[in-house]
């Protein structure tokens, strides 16, 4: 991973925040609003259920477009030592989707190694107390969704040919 500096840090955070606004702008995103049908009821759920399994709102996620609630869970990467996160995403769509990445105060947070991969959700899934009906549906609204790379400074850098 290339070394950064603190430069590039804010560069990275200036330009995730002209592209989206950060939750706090959204409150109802922070407490987390949800559909009134079958998808959003099961989206409810499983977003309770990662509060229970250590997930938190957070006032600092980016929110995505049809984005309706968010919730992270930081964690220490086995290999490398360092804190990284979980950033949950619900969307109106009733899709759930994940992103796994540097944590907040590293200077690779918006830059560095990241997996969005809707799959990341199976682990808490699996740790989840629910019926295995509800799983089931669950996991079929497991969804990655290809915008969450646009909020990367790098990412559009390295695109753009």
């Amino acid at each position: 991973m290339p070394r950064k500096n603190i430069f590039s840090y804010i560069l990275d955070h200036y330009y995730s925040l002209v592209r989206f606004n950060p939750a706090f702008v959204h409150p109802t995103v922070v407490r987390g609003y949800f559909e009134k049908n079958e998808k959003g009821y099961l989206q409810q759920l499983f977003f309770e259920e990662l509060i229970r399994l250590g997930f938190e709102r957070t006032v600092w996620q980016l929110v995505l477009p049809g984005q309706t609630a968010g919730l992270v869970c930081k964690v220490q990467n086995p290999d490398s030592k360092s804190l990284y996160q979980f950033h949950v995403r619900f969307y109106d769509d009733g899709s759930i989707d994940c992103e796994y990445e540097p944590h907040n105060f590293s200077l690779h947070h918006l830059s560095g190694h990241r997996i969005v991969d809707a799959q990341l959700l199976m682990q808490f899934l699996e740790q989840s107390i629910l019926r295995e009906d509800l799983r089931r549906s669950l996991a079929a609204l497991f969804e990655t969704k290809e915008h969450n790379w646009s909020a990367i400074r790098a990412y559009k850098e390295e695109t753009i040919v």
